[in-house]
């Protein structure tokens, strides 16, 4: 069973990308149906649906994968306390896949304003980091 973030306009793209590589029945994936991208209510219908599954593991290469407090951009503070609050299941029912090309949490240092120049961010993001940038 999966839950994707993608639309249902796009199924027919990914179920020919997981046939192709003889992936399991396509029919088991749960589709975002609307511009609602967190995964709650689909996580609820597996979970408490007319035929409901025990979920014992979850995957992602973001942090709403796995728990709606982390849905609608929470600050940096926000995001901190929701994982040091979760953090007992992280590696163990929560597996983070890293995907460094994209995902909110970049934007969540600077406040998800992706219109900032590429400079001012990556200003913002060293800012954060504690490491010496001096030598550069």
């Amino acid at each position: 069973m999966g839950i994707v973030r993608r639309v249902l306009c796009e199924r027919p793209c990914g179920d020919g990308n997981l046939l192709r590589y003889n992936l399991p029945d396509t029919g088991n994936l749960i589709l975002q149906t609307d511009k609602n991208s967190s995964k709650e209510a689909r996580r609820d219908v597996i979970m408490h649906g007319k035929h409901p599954y025990k979920v014992i593991l979850l995957c992602g290469d973001n942090l709403p994968d796995f728990d709606k407090a982390y849905d609608n951009k929470p600050s940096l503070v926000q995001r901190k306390a929701v994982t040091d609050r979760l953090m007992k299941l992280f590696g163990d029912r929560y597996i983070v896949i890293p995907n460094p090309e994209y995902n909110d949490w970049e934007g969540a240092l600077y406040q998800y304003k992706y219109s900032l120049p590429e400079k001012e961010k990556d200003k913002v993001v060293e800012g954060l980091l504690d490491v010496d940038t001096t030598g550069r």
